[in-house]
């Protein structure tokens, strides 16, 4: 195999361009924040400036560009700078052609015969039901949360499956073709990622798109591991969650920036410009440190991440809660960032039209977001972190650990 250092002028050549582009997208896509949220999705324009980027973690053999986590992250990161919704959708859909390529080699044959890369929404949380029947399984039920699903062409989604007297739990990936879209995503926050629902009614995956839920997010279980590239190789929380605390890293740093430039602009109620009144200045200053400590422990667990994913070493129960734990404590920072300073510039920010408003709202959400809620998080990373160990129903994603780590 070839070794790491041979390929890393390539890798990191290639990473820095897709950052760059995505640098560049970001002031269009706040241009069309408001109409994205008008449609409570991307526009078709927004995922078709996006497509340069959605190999980006696609194998080489699969006609990707083989990239990793770090261009997943900082992509999101910086294409937050303009929407959030819009860096989620496009990450969501980043992650969702890697997702693929773990995925039995006759579906991914069908799936990479025509392009590089999937359009794919992924409500993974097992909801509905799922029966073994001749050639595969028929999948039923209404699933939530389905992320970008009205950018897509295809979806996850996850059920259980009877196995041996026991629930198990599977995933599968279907044609949306085969399936009815919600039209029921109306929220305050994150109002443009399209994050209808689904029904499935009795349809029918065959085996070859059907995977056990726990292989399917493992590090090593799964069919992706016959390629050369490292990402191929790491747990979710070393990629899924980075990605999210990414958008909202970038969603806080863009606010925190905006209302830097405004303070120099515009005026407190009888006139004084907010630049020369203490309290304003002891503010953004607050927020702006806070989005530092924000930073720094963000570019920690991704450098850790991505040193320990491409060693191939095992991650303790104590590391997974750790990095779990850091994850949310970093969104939610972004989170208290933004309210600091948006309430520090009068009514200003509350305009329909200003991203400030948007920014705080989006950021509420994703703090709520299953991942982030800090109140379940915490309980089970503390746990993790204080060698208490994983409990009957802590998730998956946390117990997709590696092979090594199962014997």
């Amino acid at each position: 195999m070839e070794q790491m250092w041979e390929k890393q002028p390539e890798f990191d050549a290639a990473t820095e361009r897709l950052i760059e582009r995505a640098r560049q997208l970001a002031p269009v896509l706040r241009s069309r924040a408001t109409q994205a949220e008008a449609l409570r999705r991307q526009p078709d324009e927004t995922i078709s400036d996006a497509e340069e980027f959605m190999n980006a973690m696609v194998p080489k053999k699969r006609g990707g560009l083989g990239l990793g986590a770090r261009v997943l992250c900082e992509v999101a990161r910086e294409l937050a700078h303009g929407d959030a919704s819009a860096a989620w959708t496009i990450a969501f859909l980043i992650e969702h052609s890697w997702m693929a390529c773990r995925l039995p080699v006759e579906a991914q044959e069908e799936l990479f015969a025509d392009r590089s890369f999937i359009l794919a929404s992924a409500p993974l949380t097992p909801w509905g039901s799922a029966v073994r029947v001749e050639g595969g399984f028929r999948v039923s039920g209404t699933f939530r949360y389905a992320s970008c699903v009205w950018n897509s062409d295809w979806t996850f989604l996850s059920s259980m499956v009877r196995e041996n007297g026991e629930m198990v739990a599977y995933t599968f990936l279907i044609p949306l073709s085969e399936l009815v879209i919600n039209d029921d995503w109306f929220m305050s926050g994150m109002a443009a990622t399209g994050s209808s629902s689904i029904t499935a009614e009795a349809v029918f995956v065959p085996e070859h798109r059907g995977m056990r839920m726990e292989d399917f997010l493992s590090a090593d279980r799964h069919h992706g591991v016959m390629y050369e590239e490292t990402i191929m190789r790491y747990p979710p929380y070393a990629s899924l969650g980075m990605m999210v605390t990414a958008v909202a890293l970038g969603c806080a740093e863009a606010a925190v920036e905006l209302v830097r430039d405004r303070l120099a602009s515009t005026t407190a109620f009888g006139g004084t410009p907010r630049i020369q009144l203490p309290m304003s200045r002891d503010r953004w200053g607050k927020a702006h440190e806070i989005m530092r400590c924000a930073q720094l422990l963000y570019h920690h667990n991704l450098d850790f991440a991505i040193k320990k994913c491409d060693a191939g070493e095992e991650w303790s129960l104590e590391e997974v809660g750790q990095i779990e734990l850091d994850q949310t404590t970093i969104v939610h920072m972004a989170q208290e960032a933004v309210g600091i300073v948006c309430d520090g510039m009068g009514s200003s920010p509350y305009r329909t039209s200003d991203p400030l408003q948007r920014a705080r709202r989006d950021l509420d959400v994703i703090a709520n977001h299953a991942f982030m809620d800090y109140d379940l998080i915490a309980e089970r990373s503390v746990r993790f972190v204080l060698g208490l160990g994983a409990g009957p129903n802590d998730p998956i994603t946390t117990r997709a650990t590696t092979q090594r780590n199962r014997r």
